[in-house]
């Protein structure tokens, strides 16, 4: 059975939030908890308190969440806590940067702080709870495994929601007789078509990245080397946007598709290895059980 969540650390500057915060956790979530009101002092004692997960403001005075987390895991007793961000900002590459950190994952403010510890326990179920410390190895590799398949997942999720809301269409029409306003006109669109073209493969880019690595670390070389054909896609998409002659036009049309392809391959690599990836280190468990039985 997985390891329930039980000790929580929220490191928050704003007190009202805390004390709302807190209440709800520890009368409604039933969790014990330690409010710190800034990073310094997360830093002081949370390695005491020894939380099973640690919620991170991420824009406090002072030390912010991500300088708070880099010095909470030179604390060896810290060093593998599962912590999650809050945060307004929640655009793709923020998440992206927030993962990328270390983080398990990101609730964006304002949230309803009635939902907060039903959020907290699903996020734990689903990415950080771990087999008791008497399980055998063999299955806390496999729970590993599947844990980041269903990261891989998420995150193929995430590609598919920016680039269904990433429509890039042409530059605005020039539609008004005047000479002067419709090369205005142009020109305004064109920068703004840009400047949305380059914000989504720069997303895209961050993410896939992401996945270049970590997918290869576990095994998924398919997914690696599809992340980063993603990658470069997205680059090359981005690198258009750069060049008001190219937004709005065929080349960047084609760009487009060509990122949307790569993705969609992507996409259908961790929708179909993943689970076989899972039922494959399932079956090699097995097979290795079944022989220990009969060497037994």
């Amino acid at each position: 059975m997985a390891r329930a969540l039980q000790r929580i650390t929220y490191v928050e500057d704003e007190p009202d939030i805390r004390a709302i915060a807190n209440l709800l956790l520890t009368q409604v979530g039933g969790f014990e908890t330690d409010m710190c009101a800034s990073g310094q002092e997360a830093l002081d004692r949370t390695g005491d308190f020894n939380p099973d997960l640690i919620l991170l403001d991420v824009m406090m005075p002072g030390l912010d969440g991500p300088q708070t987390l880099a010095g909470l895991r030179k604390d060896a007793r810290l060093a593998r806590t599962p912590v999650i961000f809050v945060t307004a900002k929640v655009q793709g590459r923020e998440v992206s940067r927030y993962i990328s950190m270390g983080a398990v994952d990101v609730i964006p403010k304002p949230f309803d702080p009635l939902t907060l510890p039903d959020k907290l326990r699903a996020i734990w179920d689903r990415t950080c709870a771990a087999p008791p410390a008497g399980e055998d190895a063999a299955e806390r590799v496999l729970a590993l495994v599947e844990q980041h398949c269903r990261s891989l997942i998420r995150q193929s999720e995430h590609l598919r929601d920016l680039l269904d809301r990433g429509v890039l269409g042409p530059a605005a029409d020039a539609t008004t007789d005047e000479g002067g306003a419709a090369a205005a006109t142009n020109e305004g669109g064109a920068a703004a078509a840009g400047t949305e073209s380059g914000a989504l493969a720069g997303d895209v880019a961050s993410i896939a990245h992401t996945l270049t690595g970590s997918a290869g670390a576990f095994g998924f070389s398919e997914i690696s080397e599809a992340a980063r054909a993603l990658e470069t896609e997205a680059e090359r998409l981005g690198a258009l946007a750069l060049d008001p002659s190219s937004v709005g036009g065929a080349a960047e049309a084609a760009a487009l598709a060509a990122m949307r392809g790569a993705f969609e391959h992507l996409a259908k690599l961790i929708a179909t290895v993943t689970p076989s990836h899972s039922r494959l280190y399932r079956a090699r468990l097995s097979r290795s059980e079944r022989e220990a039985d009969d060497a037994d």
